[in-house]
C-alpha cells in the first residue's frame, strides 16, 4: 500500500498587465498592435500544477514560459498563433515533485522580430488555501495485509523530520526510513497491524493550518489456511506442515508448503472431516490452544498473536491429538484414538428416539470434573441430577459424561452420551478441550 500526502503547491500569479511593443516601446493597453502582450492570469493553482499566462501576440512567433527560483526551474515553449492564447508551465520537478515554497521569477520571451526583451514577474508559492490529500496505491486498494509498507510522498523535501510523519493508531512497532528527501516509509514489525481491525492515518505539523486529515484502511484477517499451517506446526492439528523455504512465523496469508499426516494410522472419519470440514477441525484445534495459553476467545484474530509468539519460541502442543468416535448400533460404544493409535473402547448409552443425541462432528467447548444436570423429561417433569462427573460438552446440551445405569450399549439417555465412572474416567483423561466427537 501506498499513503501519499500531496502537500497542495498553491500560489497566486501576481502582477498587473505588461506590454512591450517593437523598438522597446511599451503600453498598459492590451489588443494594440504590439508584437507580444503578455498578462499573467490572477489564478490560485493548487496541487503542483500550472502557471497560466494569457498571451496576445501580433504575429505568428514562438514565446516560452519560464518559472524560476533558487533550486527549481520550469518552462514551456510553444507556437502561438495571431491573436490570444493561454500557456501553462508545470510546476514541477524533473521526479514530479511540485515546487516548494518560496518567491520565483516568470519570464515570458520569444522569437518575434524585434529585439523583444523578456517579461518578468514575480510569483510567490505557498500562498491561499492547501489540499491535502492521501492516497492508496492502487487507488482501488480497500485492505492491508499485517505487514504491509505504508509510503508517504512530501510535496516538499521534508523527509526525515519526525514533526512530520502522519500518527498511525493502534499503535504499533516499526521503523520510518528516508528513502528520498520527498518520501518516508514505515516498516512495521513484530506481529504488524492487528488482523481484521482498521488501520488509521492522521497527519500531524503540516497540516495545522487547515486541521488534521485523517485516513484509515482495513487490515485483512488472517487466512483460515495461515491458521491451518500454524495450528499444524503448532501440533493442534493430526497433520505436519512444512513451508517451502522460509517464511516469517508473522506471515497473515496462505504460504507455500505442504501438508502431511503426522501419525500413520489415522481413523478414515478423521481424513473426511479434514477434507470435508475442515473448519470444525480447526475450531477445535484453536479451543485446545486457546485452553492450553489461558484464552478463552474462538475469535481467530484476537488469538493469531498468541500463535505467532507460540510458534516463535516453539511452545508445541504437549498434549497430542485425540478423536472420539461413538458408534450407534447394538451394542453402542465409543473409541478414543490418540496420537495415532486407538487407545480405548468404552460402552456406551446415547438417546432415546424421542431425545436422540445430535448427529454430526463436534469439538468439547465445556469440561467439567464433576456437576450438576437439569432439563426436562419427555413426560414434562424435570430433572436436577448433581454429582455428575467427567462431563465433556460437545453439542448443545449433549455431553460425554458418567451416568449410574444398570446396563449400557442401548439408546437410554436423554442425548448425551452416558458410560459408568470408570469409562467415563478413562475418556476424561485422553480427550480435551477442542477434541472432536463424531456422533453420525
Amino acid at each position: 500500500m501506498k499513503r501519499q500526502i500531496c502537500a497542495a503547491a498553491t500560489f497566486v500569479a501576481l502582477g498587473a498587465t505588461a506590454f512591450i511593443a517593437n523598438a522597446g516601446t511599451q503600453s498598459s493597453l492590451p489588443g494594440s498592435s504590439a508584437a507580444l502582450n503578455v498578462t499573467p492570469v490572477q489564478a490560485l493553482i493548487i496541487g503542483g500544477g500550472r502557471y497560466p499566462v494569457q498571451v496576445t501576440v501580433a504575429t505568428a512567433a514562438n514565446v516560452t514560459v519560464t518559472v524560476a527560483g533558487a533550486s527549481h526551474q520550469s518552462s514551456i515553449t510553444q507556437n502561438i498563433p495571431v491573436g490570444t492564447s493561454l500557456l501553462a508551465p508545470q510546476l514541477t520537478d524533473p521526479n514530479g515533485h511540485p515546487f516548494p515554497k518560496g518567491l520565483y521569477t516568470a519570464s515570458i520571451s520569444t522569437d518575434a522580430p524585434g529585439p523583444i526583451a523578456p517579461i518578468t514577474t514575480t510569483l510567490q508559492l505557498g500562498k491561499g488555501s492547501t489540499a491535502p490529500r492521501i492516497d492508496l496505491t492502487p487507488a482501488t486498494l480497500q485492505r492491508i495485509s499485517s505487514h504491509s509498507r505504508i509510503t508517504v510522498d512530501f510535496s516538499q523535501p521534508i523527509a526525515g523530520i519526525s514533526k512530520y510523519l502522519p500518527v498511525i493508531t493502534p499503535r504499533v512497532t516499526g521503523s520510518w526510513s528516508t528513502a528520498t528527501p520527498y518520501s518516508e516509509t514505515f516498516t512495521p514489525s513484530g506481529n504488524g497491524f492487528a488482523p481484521g481491525t482498521r488501520v488509521t492515518l492522521r497527519d500531524t505539523a503540516i497540516w495545522q493550518s487547515n486541521g488534521t486529515h485523517v485516513r484509515s484502511v482495513a487490515v485483512a484477517p488472517v487466512t483460515q489456511a495461515r491458521i491451518d499451517e500454524v495450528l499444524a506446526q503448532l501440533g493442534y492439528l493430526p497433520l505436519t506442515f512444512t513451508p517451502t523455504g522460509h517464511v516469517i512465523p508473522e506471515t497473515t496469508t496462505t504460504v507455500p508448503g505442504t501438508f502431511a499426516w503426522r501419525y500413520r494410522n489415522i481413523p478414515a472419519d478423521l481424513r473426511h472431516t479434514w477434507v470435508r470440514h475442515r473448519a470444525i477441525m480447526r475450531a477445535g484445534a484453536l479451543s485446545a490452544f486457546a485452553s492450553d495459553h489461558g484464552l478463552w476467545t474462538s475469535n481467530t484474530d484476537t488469538l493469531w498473536p498468541a500463535l505467532v509468539h507460540a510458534l516463535t519460541h516453539h511452545k508445541f502442543n504437549r498434549f497430542g491429538y485425540s478423536f472420539v468416535r461413538v458408534y450407534r448400533s447394538l451394542p453402542q460404544y465409543l473409541v478414543v484414538w490418540h496420537n495415532g493409535a486407538y487407545l480405548d473402547r468404552e460402552p456406551v448409552n446415547t438417546g432415546i428416539r424421542s431425545r436422540p443425541t445430535n448427529r454430526g462432528i463436534f469439538p468439547i467447548y465445556l469440561r467439567q470434573a464433576s456437576g450438576t444436570m437439569t432439563g426436562t423429561n419427555p413426560d414434562g417433569s424435570h430433572y436436577n441430577d448433581s454429582g455428575i462427573r467427567w462431563i465433556s460438552y460437545f453439542s448443545d446440551g449433549d455431553a460425554l459424561h458418567q451416568f449410574s445405569r444398570s446396563s449400557y450399549g442401548s439408546p437410554q439417555s436423554l442425548g448425551c452420551v452416558e458410560m459408568n465412572e470408570s469409562s467415563a474416567h478413562r475418556v476424561w483423561r485422553l480427550t480435551e478441550l477442542g477434541t472432536l466427537v463424531d456422533t453420525q
